[in-house]
């Protein structure tokens, strides 16, 4: 790998080890549209027509400056099938991956899944840090000032969704869910 490549890269594996590090809960303010939403999706009727239930959808707040900042969530999967999270868009990155880590031969790997995340039926899958996670590339510099952040969901099935993430520097929140307006 040459050098203008290892950079960022080291970059990215030393946030994704970092975020997977670090841990907590904390109260998650009311349900206001302008309080954080480290939850994220929709209400129970909105959730029976996609069949894609969010939970808990929340973006660490990276250091001033850093070139990407982690997302997390859990998705259920309550529709008659199969599904994948193929992408996400939002005006606080210039876009967004999603990615794993896992163990290879007793060395951490992260790697991006260009073919979506698969969410099988009757299942949760958990985006924590040290798991499955998204990676926001080159967040706003405003990012440190925002308390949520609109980002968009495209699944294969159920479409698009808009859902609130609470930007912070853990997961808080309540597991409620909330939809954007």
């Amino acid at each position: 790998m040459n050098r203008p490549h290892w950079i960022p890269a080291a970059s990215l594996l030393a946030l994704a080890l970092l975020a997977g590090c670090s841990g907590g809960h904390d109260e998650h303010a009311a349900h206001a549209p302008a309080a954080s939403g480290a939850a994220p999706a929709q209400t129970a009727p909105a959730q029976a027509e996609a069949g894609i239930a969010v939970r808990d959808a929340w973006i660490r707040l990276p250091p001033p400056g850093a070139p990407v900042a982690g997302g997390y969530m859990t998705l259920h999967n309550g529709g008659p099938q199969d599904d994948r999270l193929l992408a996400l868009r939002t005006s606080v990155a210039d876009h967004v991956e999603i990615h794993e880590m896992r163990m290879e031969d007793e060395v951490m790997k992260m790697r991006e899944l260009t073919d979506g995340l698969p969410l099988p039926v009757g299942q949760d899958v958990v985006l924590a840090p040290g798991g499955l996670h998204l990676m926001f590339m080159q967040p706003v510099a405003d990012l440190q000032t925002l308390q949520q952040a609109e980002v968009t969901l495209v699944f294969e099935q159920a479409g698009e969704r808009t859902v609130r993430f609470r930007i912070g520097a853990d997961a808080g929140g309540d597991g409620h869910a909330h939809a954007a307006h």
